[in-house]
């Protein structure tokens, strides 16, 4: 569904910042918005939870992230992320 509605690109995390998989471009946080985002939990360990955020850059590149969600995510991505701008 996100990807019809045009957010193609994947993203990784870096030490310094998003990387788009697409074109290379690294994202300081100040150049993202987290546009909405999923949570998922699997049903036989409730430890194992995944949050999907959807994102806009700057730049116009629209995609998604995706990472571990509570104890295990990854604090210094997590913490930078503007949550949630609802254009």
């Amino acid at each position: 569904m996100l990807n019809e509605l045009g957010f193609t690109t994947q993203f990784k995390a870096t030490p310094i910042g998003l990387l788009s998989l697409t074109t290379g471009k690294l994202y300081k946080p100040e150049e993202i918005k987290v546009t909405n985002f999923y949570r998922f939990e699997e049903e036989s360990n409730s430890c194992d939870k995944t949050v999907l955020c959807v994102i806009k850059t700057n730049l116009g590149e629209q995609g998604v992230f995706t990472d571990a969600y509570g104890l295990y995510n990854d604090a210094d991505v997590m913490n930078d992320v503007d949550l949630v701008d609802n254009e």
